[in-house]
């Protein structure tokens, strides 16, 4: 097909270089092209905003509406309630769905633009776009295999310790959660290795044409890693560090003296508080917190309320973090699309052995 073989015309540099080589490469390249790079990805951050804020927003009003309305008498308001609220939250969750996937496609898609620049050519993000796309099936695969891998853990350790809870007979209880935590830290582990190991299958995805599924794609990115476990973790941690950590705190502690985040602090307290009020008849009771020797009567209502602008503080910051390294993605992907180069040229040129003939 065309698609195939474009995708095949594409490619970065099969050349090895250091870590430190590739990721100058990919930092030049990424200041130069940032923004072409990171443009396509704003419209799908943005479906995914408005999915997750709209719903709840949305029908946080329309139950608050109706909810006036029935306890005013109106018999038609109930049959309302659902002919709005359902099919709002499933407008909104579509929405969402749609950001999603597009973001997740240019994931994949972004390597093969990457490799256009990295050979001077004009990036064509639309073509990119469709080849990842055409491997929807495979790729869905892929995604799913990733994610089991990284949460695996996490169904052992709650399944252990909702079974302690059943089974309640002391010690059995106590050893059933004790395992589910040992074996779930070893799951945890192991999914962190695995992940390193899996981690070249979107390059795979992008430019090579084998059979794919999971486990042919996985076993690709296996075998570019298996000698070069190190280095890819190298290369994965300055770049996690540089834009999950870095980066959005840097922007942060800049910003928020500036008031650069006023207009996304004062959203949040309309959205936080909003939500607290709407949890207000489950928050009206009072517990006792122990500080030392002493205890205090706390009213969780009352609380939340009072703590409505540092937890709109906390989400405005946690949501600019994640949008700082979501839309840092392209650097990334630039030094993973080098990586690639670099792996392959290993693997497929093997080191010279010595000439033993006279």
């Amino acid at each position: 097909m065309n698609t195939a073989l474009s995708t095949q015309a594409i490619l970065p540099p099969l050349q090895k270089q250091s870590i430190v080589d590739i990721f100058m490469a990919s930092t030049r390249l990424y200041a130069k092209h940032g923004w072409p790079l990171t443009r396509p990805l704003v419209l799908p951050m943005l479906y995914q905003l408005f999915g997750i804020y709209g719903s709840i927003a949305g029908s946080y009003y329309l139950l608050d509406y109706f909810e006036a309305r029935i306890l005013a008498g109106d018999t038609q308001a109930f049959t309302l309630l659902w002919v709005t609220v359902l099919p709002w939250t499933l407008f909104t969750v579509g929405v969402f769905c749609m950001g999603f996937w597009q973001y997740i496609v240019y994931f994949a898609s972004l390597n093969i633009n990457c490799a256009e620049l990295v050979q001077e050519k004009t990036p064509d993000f639309k073509a990119a776009y469709k080849a990842i796309e055409a491997k929807t099936w495979p790729y869905v695969l892929i995604l799913k295999l990733l994610i089991l891998v990284q949460i695996a853990w996490f169904f052992v350790f709650f399944g252990s310790f909702a079974l302690a809870l059943y089974v309640k007979t002391p010690p059995i209880n106590v050893i059933i959660c004790l395992t589910g935590m040992g074996v779930s830290m070893v799951l945890a582990l192991a999914g962190v290795i695995l992940s390193v190991y899996f981690s070249m299958s979107f390059q795979v995805l992008a430019f090579e044409e084998v059979p794919l599924n999971p486990i042919t794609t996985a076993q690709k990115s296996f075998s570019y890693i298996w000698k070069n476990f190190w280095r890819t973790v190298l290369l994965l941690l300055i770049m996690l560090a540089l834009t999950a950590f870095i980066a959005p705190t840097l922007f942060t502690v800049i910003a928020r003296p500036l008031y650069l985040l006023y207009p996304v602090d004062v959203f949040h307290q309309w959205f936080v508080g909003m939500v607290i009020e709407g949890m207000q008849p489950s928050l009206d009771f009072s517990v006792d917190v122990p500080l030392g020797p002493f205890s205090k009567t706390i009213h969780l209502g009352r609380f939340f309320t009072e703590q409505v602008p540092s937890l709109a503080a906390m989400c405005s910051d946690s949501l600019v973090g994640l949008l700082i390294t979501a839309l840092m993605l392209p650097w990334g992907t630039m030094a993973y699309t080098l990586l690639y180069g670099d792996l392959r040229c290993r693997l497929e040129t093997p080191e010279p052995t010595p000439n033993t003939a006279v």
